[in-house]
């Protein structure tokens, strides 16, 4: 199960962020996750409130936007989307045609976070 690692990693770059922004707390995050990174949101959702414990991000609100497999169709000459992606090479769902040039689907994002205002002095 590396969704515990990956919210590790999630959990200490957005504390790093909050430690030097002097932020109280995290009340959301939101990812953005291509479907290529074999990424299980709801693993992932399960590993977030495990490893927020203790952090600044303790409570917070995990978001999770699901990005489609995309692909550069060369015969069609734009991006296209792909609906079967147990097949070695991804096929253009218009023309039939493979594609090897993935433009999304690979992505493992912090887009956004909400944050508590610092505590003013």
């Amino acid at each position: 199960m590396h969704e515990v690692s990956i919210a590790l990693a999630i959990i200490d770059e957005i504390s790093e962020r909050a430690t030097a922004e002097n932020i109280e707390a995290i009340e959301m995050v939101r990812l953005r996750i291509g479907v290529m990174t074999g990424v299980v949101p709801d693993a992932l959702q399960f590993a977030w409130d495990l490893a927020a414990e203790g952090t600044v991000a303790a409570g917070s609100r995990l978001e999770i936007e699901r990005v489609a497999l995309t692909i550069a169709c060369a015969t069609c000459a734009c991006e296209r989307p792909v609906e079967d992606r147990a097949i070695p090479v991804p096929i253009c769902a218009v023309c039939g045609d493979s594609s090897t040039e993935i433009v999304r689907g690979r992505e493992l994002l912090i887009v956004a976070m909400e944050v508590r205002d610092p505590v003013s002095s």
